[in-house]
């Protein structure tokens, strides 16, 4: 993480902890998750219960748009 390599970071957590590994970055409670049926259930099912827009549409909206990834409740819904 010092190195700026969040990426190997993640890597490094799912290869020592398993597929769906709960984290706190400065404070922020997230998860990085490389299960496809977990990531599915979340994006599919459960996104009222994680949010994605607090920290994703800051970092990501400017190359995604107003999209599934980036945003909560009715505008996620209706990209959905």
């Amino acid at each position: 993480m010092k190195a700026g390599d969040s990426i190997a970071t993640d890597r490094s957590l799912l290869k020592k902890y398993g597929k769906t590994v709960q984290t706190n970055a400065w404070g922020i409670k997230q998860y990085v998750i490389s299960d496809p049926v977990n990531i599915q259930t979340i994006l599919a099912t459960q996104v009222d219960k994680f949010g994605n827009e607090p920290m994703n549409r800051k970092m990501c909206a400017d190359f995604l748009g107003d999209g599934v990834i980036t945003v909560d409740g009715h505008m996620w819904k209706k990209s959905r």
